[in-house]
C-alpha cells in the first residue's frame, strides 16, 4: 500500500509539472476518439470547465454530434454511486465544452456519450482526483 500511494504521488507530481497549461485524458467510442482537456489544468475539488475534442475515423472534427456527460464516484460493489451528476456539452466552435462538478477527491467515473445520426456511442473513462494539486487518468473503456 505504501508503494501504491508513493507511486500515485510521483505520477501525480510528474503529470503536474508536464502538463501545467491543461490535463487531457482520451477515449475512445467505436467510432470516434474523444479528447477531453480540463482548461485549467489538472482536476481538482470544486468546478472544472472541459472542452471536449470529437474526432471521426477520417481525423475530422464532429461539430454535428449530442454530447453529454455523466459523471460519478463509483462506491462499494453493489452499491449506487456516491455521487452521480449529468451534464450536457454546448458546442463551441469545433469542440464542445461543460463545467464538472467534482465534490470530493477520490477515484471518479466519466461516461461520455456522443449522439450523431441517431447512433449513440460510448466511452468510459476513469481518472483520479488528488486534493489540488491535480489528477491522473487510468483507464479508459468504450462501449455502443
Amino acid at each position: 500500500m505504501k508503494h501504491l500511494l508513493t507511486f500515485i504521488a510521483i505520477v501525480t507530481l510528474t503529470a503536474s509539472i508536464c502538463r501545467a497549461d491543461g490535463f487531457e485524458i482520451t477515449g475512445k467510442t467505436e467510432t470516434y476518439t474523444a479528447k477531453i482537456t480540463f482548461l485549467k489544468g489538472q482536476p481538482v475539488k470544486g468546478s472544472n470547465r472541459v472542452r471536449i475534442d470529437i474526432i471521426d475515423a477520417s481525423s475530422q472534427y464532429v461539430k454535428d454530434a449530442r454530447v453529454e456527460i455523466e459523471y460519478f464516484m463509483p462506491s462499494l460493489p453493489g452499491k449506487s454511486p456516491m455521487m452521480d451528476y449529468r451534464t450536457k456539452a454546448k458546442r463551441v466552435g469545433t469542440s464542445y465544452e461543460a463545467t464538472l462538478k467534482l465534490d470530493m477527491t477520490g477515484l471518479w467515473k466519466m461516461t461520455l456519450s456522443v449522439t450523431r445520426m441517431k447512433r449513440t456511442e460510448r466511452a468510459t473513462i476513469e481518472f483520479l482526483v488528488v486534493g489540488s494539486g491535480g489528477s491522473v487518468g487510468i483507464n479508459q473503456t468504450n462501449s455502443m
